[in-house]
């Protein structure tokens, strides 16, 4: 999908433990994928004679192109101690072909907006390894405003979503290792899709098998 793409940057050591990085990156997407709410979607149901109006996503397939500013810095705290964060700040302008336009010109037009894409994501990491056999890692992640359609079929700019997760990696062998996460900590009901909350408190286990 990405037809062309050129990026370049700056990478620099502030001090003996602290390196940071600065860039820019430009891509040509063709037929990538968005999702846009379909506000035409009624169902009806055997047990009664109503007809419902249900929260449908129609799949948008669109071209854009996107520069990102980005920027990182990595500190070496103390030897078994890493922190990062990390910073991409998204610029995007869509361009779709006349035959997709929408025949009336009141209508939100789908292929206008890169839909739920956030306008910039920053990441803060922490990893500490205790000892051969275990490691521990956290990280918050801030997305920011994301264009959405909401009910009345306008435009609208969803606020920005906060997620902090912490896990724990076990190392059963030397390329074997038994992982937990938690997203979600505090439970927040933030939303990635319009009239989507998010699922929550989450917990993940498995495996990690290095080939």
């Amino acid at each position: 999908k990405t037809s062309f793409e050129f990026q370049g940057g700056l990478k620099a050591r502030v001090a003996n433990n602290i390196d940071a990085h600065l860039g820019v990156r430009y891509r040509t997407i063709k037929n990538s994928v968005f999702y846009a709410p379909d506000r035409d979607f009624y169902a009806s149901y055997e047990e009664d004679a109503a007809v419902y109006h249900l929260q449908a996503f129609d799949l948008v397939f669109n071209n854009y192109n996107v520069v990102n500013f980005l920027a990182d810095v990595r500190w070496k705290a103390m030897e078994k101690l890493d922190i990062a964060a990390e910073l991409s700040i998204n610029s995007y302008t869509m361009k779709p072909s006349a035959d997709i336009m929408p025949a009336d010109p009141t209508e939100t037009n789908l292929y206008d907006k890169a839909w739920y894409k956030p306008s910039f994501t920053m990441t803060l990491r922490g990893d500490y390894e205790l000892n051969e056999t275990w490691k521990f890692n956290s990280a918050m992640t801030l997305l920011g405003k994301r264009w959405a359609v909401n009910p009345r079929g306008e435009a609208e700019q969803m606020k920005p979503a906060v997620d902090f997760q912490v896990g724990a990696d076990y190392r059963i062998q030397k390329d074997l290792a038994a992982f937990a996460e938690v997203h979600n900590v505090f439970h927040q009901k933030y939303q990635l899709f319009y009239n989507y909350p998010s699922a929550g408190f989450e917990l993940f286990v498995g495996l990690k098998y290095k080939f």
